[in-house]
């Protein structure tokens, strides 16, 4: 469930162009360029963030916001938005002061619903050979099947963590491989792949979208429905210092660890110092503890949030002893807004939802991750989740 963050940065919707001015999102040393349909790099990787190419415009992000960019890399709509889709058929939905707008190709504003489907989802579905489309597993090796299971990419990779269900854009098909986004031709041959970065080069997390609920813990205790699990089990305070005598969250950022692999982070605790076992509410071993940023009017919000299950069998109680804590690690946020952050548990006392906040930190963001809450698809019957 951890690796999901770096899969959802990878994958966004994917729309077609013309064959000649082809370009392709990619990533590189975590910033976001382009290559054209033969893997070469035609707009260099420079951008903080960046969607697919689509009716031969891109948004891209520099600075904080957001403008659009042509095939050369040239700026036709001006940075100015905190965010901004694709265009589809020939309008782009963006936001300034969090308030969504349409726009036209040339930045005029649309008094239309900007809240209207831009695409027709159900033809555009129905045209793809990726519709119902899903991995495969045969002789040690991964591919992809259509939904009567015949292959539309042969099973000859080690491992295939997500694909675009919009299936081929002028001949090539986008692939998350081992955590790295691909680019592959219909054979399967790899036209281009993401290179990470290197493990000495742990950087800030610069996102513009909420960030899934990632503070997974487990208990003592053998009770099991059906959920999923972690490892991360209570560990003795000891001699640790926490505030006596209650339920407690604190923010260590003296105690630095990294976030997802690739990103700088700190330690977090939850720690109970009462004298009574504390029962909080889970899924599938994820507890409701989210960031909060400051906003410019000096109000708190979420800039992280918890997703959804239709499974039952999701939902359950983890228990922290008195006298134990749990540490998780929380991401270092990058962005263009110098704001206050706080960690917040929420969790119910029978019909009572309480509410526990830790200290306040110093840090950065930027604007849409108040607001930005991306789509998200799930993996199968074992990922219950639509958010």
């Amino acid at each position: 469930m951890k690796s999901i963050l770096t899969i959802t940065i990878l994958l966004s919707t994917l729309m077609l162009f013309s064959q000649e001015e082809a370009r392709f999102r990619i990533i590189k040393n975590n910033k976001v360029g382009y290559i054209d349909s033969c893997g070469k790099t035609v707009i260099e990787a420079e951008f903080a963030g960046g969607n697919d190419f689509s009716e031969g415009l891109a948004s891209v992000r520099k600075d904080g916001l957001y403008g659009f960019i042509d095939s050369k890399g040239k700026y036709i709509i001006e940075p100015q938005y905190e965010y901004a889709t694709s265009f589809q058929n020939g309008y782009a939905v963006v936001f300034k002061e969090r308030k969504k707008k349409l726009i036209n190709l040339k930045g005029d504003l649309i008094n239309n619903d900007p809240n209207k489907d831009l695409s027709n989802h159900s033809e555009n579905l129905v045209q793809s050979a990726f519709y119902g489309a899903s991995t495969e597993y045969k002789d040690g090796k991964w591919g992809i099947v259509d939904s009567l299971g015949k292959y539309l990419i042969p099973a000859k990779f080690d491992t295939i963590n997500d694909f675009d269900r919009n299936g081929f854009t002028n001949d090539l098909l986008k692939i998350v491989i081992r955590k790295k986004l691909t680019y592959i031709n219909q054979k399967g041959d790899i036209i281009w792949q993401e290179t990470k970065p290197d493990k000495n080069s742990i950087i800030p997390l610069n996102i513009d979208f909420m960030n899934r609920g990632y503070c997974y813990a487990y208990s003592n205790t053998e009770e099991r429905n059906g959920w999923g699990i972690s490892d991360n089990y209570p560990k003795k305070i000891g001699s640790k210092k926490f505030p006596k005598k209650q339920l407690s969250l604190f923010i260590d950022q003296s105690d630095k660890a990294t976030f997802e692999g690739n990103f700088k982070g700190c330690k977090l605790y939850l720690a109970n110092t009462s004298d009574k076992k504390i029962t909080l509410n889970a899924s599938d071993s994820r507890l409701n503890i989210l960031l909060q940023a400051m906003d410019s009017n000096g109000k708190w919000q979420y800039i992280e949030y918890a997703p959804s299950s239709w499974c039952g069998n999701s939902y359950h109680n983890l228990y922290l002893e008195t006298g134990e804590y749990w540490d998780f690690t929380i991401p270092e946020y990058e962005g263009c807004v110098k704001t206050k952050i706080r960690a917040v548990l929420a969790y119910s006392e029978g019909k009572k939802e309480t509410f526990v906040y830790s200290n306040t930190i110093v840090g950065s963001i930027n604007p849409a991750q108040f607001f930005n809450k991306r789509h998200y698809t799930s993996t199968g019957l074992m990922d219950p989740y639509n958010d």
